[in-house]
């Protein structure tokens, strides 16, 4: 095979699209694919200028300029753009001119087109991809700009709180002892020189009194608890903890003749701030002694068990009057309560204050109940280091 025909072999088996032109942009040869692509026969293009293969417009935008610098400064040129094809419709195409020579003259040029359209779709939705994650980013970066500002403003917020709620306290808990002192020092000056239904009066103010005291403490508890500095995690032993909790419940126990079990034998050390853990285990405690009729007596179970992601998982369960589903969610929220104050007292902040110690934790508190059959209060905390590695392996 000689050149010629070696050279004739390549463009015939192409599946590139290949044409000679002369330097007045008429078709000297194409092969198969490029006339098979412009919608013509070989013979038709040859002989016919590119201006009448794809019409003047799109020639003088498109072709004209390229091919006439590839052969008035006689090198490659090579570009890209959409071309509307006759028989395979919208292609992408990478189009190469060469300079075409003969005894040092040129005397045309030929075309080397490819179809790259499925590699320009890939670098579009790329580019596309891109630049919705560089939005993405964008957003994510104000996000946490603002969640950063949020975080100071609330810091400010928690530590103005905790200062109001420090001097509030103090401010009203001393009123509330003088008039504490004015009540029972009147009743005791005017005993028996009332009707007994005016000394009931008198110790309904006390109570009054001694449940604003107690809604100031707890207050003053739950303004404190987010602050970390001012309760650091340290080694606990539970066990300790739940008998503290016990004793500091002793009187109210016996009260209502509760029955409280556990079983301290494996009891492992966990990651926790004594104090509020003692409180903690008060709350819930106190809470499953109290809400049940006064004619049943309370039982109240504590159980554990280690899980696999280094947390200990406590529950206590009660016999108690249970509580709805609907009604579950809102314990949680400060100053809920679900009953009148003459029925069950309290302030509505114990579970709240339950919570705020847990996420203090970093760890995890709900309630599984429903009503007229019993609660089971759940909550985990932070194993030691040591009991964590031990229940992962």
């Amino acid at each position: 095979m000689n050149r010629p025909d070696f050279y004739e072999a390549i463009a015939s088996t192409s599946t590139d699209m290949i044409a000679l032109l002369d330097t007045h942009f008429t078709y000297l040869a194409c092969n198969k694919t490029y006339a098979d692509v412009v919608g013509h026969l070989p013979s038709q293009v040859v002989g016919a200028t590119a201006e009448k293969i794809f019409g003047r417009e799109f020639f003088e935008r498109v072709i004209h300029d390229h091919a006439a610098a590839c052969m008035t400064e006689n090198k490659t040129v090579t570009y890209e753009d959409w071309f509307n094809f006759p028989t395979v419709g919208k292609r992408y195409m990478e189009i190469n001119y060469y300079p075409y020579l003969q005894d040092d003259k040129m005397v045309g040029f030929i075309v080397n087109a490819r179809n790259i359209t499925k590699n320009k779709w890939l670098i579009d939705d790329l580019v596309k991809k891109q630049q919705e994650l560089e939005e993405i980013n964008k957003k994510l970066a104000q996000s946490v700009s603002d969640l950063v500002a949020t975080k100071e403003v609330l810091l400010r917020s928690n530590e103005s709180l905790e200062k109001f709620a420090g001097v509030a306290s103090h401010d009203l808990k001393s009123p509330l002892m003088t008039i504490r002192w004015y009540i029972q020092l009147f009743a005791k000056r005017t005993a028996g020189k009332y009707p007994l239904k005016d000394q009931h009066m008198l110790t309904g103010a006390l109570k009054a009194v001694d449940q604003m005291n107690t809604l100031i403490r707890d207050l003053l508890a739950y303004s404190k608890i987010d602050h970390p500095d001012s309760f650091p995690l340290t080694e606990v032993d539970i066990k300790q903890v739940i008998h503290e909790a016990l004793s500091n419940l002793e009187q109210e126990i016996n009260a209502r003749r509760a029955r409280v079990t556990y079983d301290d034998e494996d009891l492992p050390i966990v990651t926790g701030h004594v104090r509020l853990l003692v409180q903690l285990f008060q709350n819930i405690i106190s809470n499953a002694v109290k809400f049940l009729p006064k004619t049943k007596r309370p039982v109240i179970r504590l159980s554990h068990e280690l899980q696999d992601d280094g947390f200990l998982l406590f529950k206590v369960t009660d016999n108690g009057i249970g509580i709805s589903k609907k009604d579950i969610d809102k314990l949680f929220t400060p100053f809920t309560r679900l009953h009148s104050e003459e029925k069950y007292h309290g302030t509505g902040l114990g579970l709240a204050i339950c919570k705020r110690i847990i996420e203090h934790h970093n760890s995890q508190i709900w309630i599984q109940s429903k009503k007229n059959g019993g609660t089971t209060l759940l909550f985990t905390l932070p194993l030691k280091l040591a009991h964590s590695a031990v229940a992962s392996s």
